[in-house]
């Protein structure tokens, strides 16, 4: 028995609107998409079979442009053979699933919302998928398949959400003991926008291949597509890196620095990529006098996007404030009285909370 060549993506979510970037930004990131998808494709050119898990559109607002897109790139491979299982996304029976069944070539399958397989007899291998009928799959679509030779390669392509044994999801929830005993050589699945390794359940390999494009701060770090070859008791895959560009959320402890031009210079040593969207935050407990001005630090860095949080906390000298005849005296008394009585876990709210207070007072006057 010989092995199949696979590229498994999915999760593309064309036409994600990007709400958070300015509309130039946005419609770039839009069109990014694609370029890296469409890059994913000619850089894996030799896969026998390409395995989309769901959500190729982000939701019914999809454009022409997009569906002109995908049909273009698609003919391009006119001797390679593309399987979609639809997502929650662009279910089966909504405009935008619709869209994609009527507009897209003949050698996309697109499974419909009915168990299904296709043979591809030559690479002696069997697809098997089915897609979301609606936004919701409260039911176990993998109890819907049987293999049916096991001489074959058995693929299964499905959008689902892996869940612990009597786990519950609206997401077509499916278990480790579900996959263990469907008898599939592998399993490639989409939903989860995180890639989780090639793992094992009985003799089933299964992964989530994650996105092949970050969309935003819960998705972190390295993106792309999964790669190479799955036999009968075989699996050789790894994740190919394809993201354009990152997501990263980075900590930055200002914990006796004394100025702000401090602090834009050792937040700059952490924002080492242009091309990149970084969230900073601020921590530790800033020098009394210093302003860390967010609107400032942010424009001082050289990022694609750059977003600067505020978690640090004052170094106020509550002894010597409790000693002055004024609001600030008298509300580091009692600060100062809680301190003594509250409990260790609780002294981080009494300390945010003066540091509130304090604030207030500083910029609203004595």
């Amino acid at each position: 028995m010989g092995t199949v060549n696979i590229l498994h993506t999915g999760d593309l979510h064309l036409d994600c609107r990007f709400s958070n970037l300015s509309s130039e930004k946005s419609r770039l990131r839009r069109n990014e998409l694609k370029i890296s998808f469409k890059k994913a494709l000619q850089e894996h050119n030799d896969a026998d079979i390409v395995l989309i898990a769901g959500d190729i559109l982000d939701n019914s607002r999809y454009t022409k442009d997009t569906i002109n897109f995908l049909s273009g790139v698609f003919s391009s491979y006119p001797d390679k053979t593309f399987f979609v299982s639809l997502g929650n996304h662009d279910p089966y029976r909504s405009p935008q699933g619709e869209e994609l069944v009527k507009s897209l070539p003949a050698n996309v399958v697109i499974f419909s919302d009915k168990a299904e397989y296709m043979e591809l007899e030559d690479l002696k291998t069997r697809v098997y998928g089915m897609s979301f009928s609606s936004k919701n799959e409260y039911e176990s679509l993998i109890e819907n398949f049987t293999v049916i030779d096991d001489d074959y390669i058995n693929i299964l392509l499905l959008h689902a959400d892996v869940v612990s044994k009597n786990g519950e999801s609206k997401y077509n929830p499916i278990t480790e003991e579900q996959l263990e005993k469907s008898g599939f050589d592998y399993v490639a699945l989409g939903h989860t926008h995180a890639y989780s390794g090639i793992k094992l359940a009985g003799k089933t390999y299964y992964a989530y291949c994650g996105v092949h494009e970050p969309h935003g701060f819960d998705e972190c770090g390295e993106k792309g597509v999964i790669y190479g070859k799955v036999g009968k008791g075989f699996c050789r895959l790894s994740l190919q890196k394809t993201g354009l560009r990152k997501y990263n959320e980075i900590d930055v402890d200002v914990t006796g620095v004394i100025s702000l031009s401090d602090i834009c210079d050792g937040v700059s040593k952490v924002v080492d990529n242009k091309d990149d969207f970084y969230k900073i935050n601020l921590t530790g407990v800033l020098t009394d006098g210093v302003d860390a001005d967010v609107s400032v630090i942010e424009n001082s860095l050289d990022a694609f996007y750059v977003k600067v949080e505020n978690h640090t906390r004052r170094n106020y000298n509550l002894d010597a404030i409790a000693a002055e005849p004024t609001l600030r005296g008298q509300v580091a008394k009692n600060v100062l009285k809680e301190l003594e009585n509250c409990s260790e876990a609780d002294v981080d709210i009494v300390c945010s909370a003066s540091d509130y207070i304090f604030e207030l007072i500083d910029n609203g006057g004595r």
